[in-house]
């Protein structure tokens, strides 16, 4: 099976696509993070705009993951608060 590509990834962990036991595995709260944070871009949980924006993106703007593992070693835990919590 051929390596997903990082943004492809994390489209099928927002939309819950990837099993946990896989080790490109990450909590949609956390897909969604990467996303933003690689892309600059915000479509919250619309699996379908994400997809939009990534496919007309240009193929050279493809990412590698050692910046999705720099990133998460940098940001640490993130963690989703609700919005009745203090």
């Amino acid at each position: 099976m051929p390596r997903l590509k990082l943004l492809d990834g994390l489209l099928k962990n927002l939309k819950g696509e990837i099993p946990p036991n896989h080790r490109t595995y990450r909590p949609v709260h956390r897909a969604y993070e990467l996303l933003k944070f690689h892309t600059g871009q915000d479509f919250g949980d619309d699996y379908e705009k994400w997809e939009q924006w990534i496919q007309a993106k240009d193929e050279s703007t493809e990412l590698r993951e050692e910046d999705f593992a720099r990133f998460e070693k940098l940001m640490g835990p993130i963690e989703v608060m609700d919005d009745d919590s203090e």
